[in-house]
């Protein structure tokens, strides 16, 4: 009987266990992940970033500050449920594209952070690039959104342009305002 009551016990203790680590899981998710698109969050990101800019290791990586065009007015128009339709396209887009070891973040609004490692790859990226925005040409027929959904975006490589989160995230800033300016002279 005492085995009995000590197996059952133990049993008990893992159930335990195991819910509470579930728990723990749920609330890093909630913690470090955007509700909306299951992209890193801002907190998320700058962990994501702090990690790598503090590895023993120092390799290169390459941010691309991402922000989508005329997002604004797709709320405007269209209502914020179509705009957070349009987020979520845009997250699964980069998802489907991106290379295979790729970290998103949603640091706000309609301003994303895809985190690649090593050095740029002009080629992969412009392709990958290409590609994204070939999908986002077409819109969303579903909700009657129009195409094409456009990004302007910039970049900055660690550790050659900073060698902070903060530092970085403003040079990739820097360089997406650039070419967002560069648009809309041709628009």
């Amino acid at each position: 009987g005492m085995s009995l009551l000590l197996s059952l016990f133990l049993s008990g203790l893992v159930q335990r266990n195991y819910d509470l680590t579930g728990i723990r899981n749920y609330l890093e998710a909630i913690a470090y992940r955007d509700a909306l698109t299951g992209a890193l969050n801002r907190r998320g990101l700058f962990d994501e970033l702090q990690k790598r800019i503090d590895s023993p290791t120092k390799k290169k990586f390459t941010i691309y500050y991402i922000d989508l065009n005329k997002f604004k007015a797709i709320n405007d128009t269209y209502g914020h449920e179509a705009g957070d339709r349009v987020l979520q396209l845009f997250t699964e887009v980069v998802r489907a594209h991106a290379h295979v070891t790729h970290t998103l973040g949603r640091i706000g609004g309609d301003e994303f952070v895809l985190l690649l490692n090593g050095s740029p790859d002009p080629q992969r990226d412009q392709a990958t690039f290409e590609a994204m925005r070939r999908d986002l040409a077409q819109g969303l027929p579903t909700l009657k959104i129009p195409g094409p959904i456009t990004f302007s975006m910039g970049r900055a490589l660690y550790p050659d342009d900073a060698h902070t989160a903060d530092g970085l995230l403003s040079c990739a800033d820097a360089a997406m305002y650039l070419e967002k300016q560069r648009a809309k002279a041709h628009d």
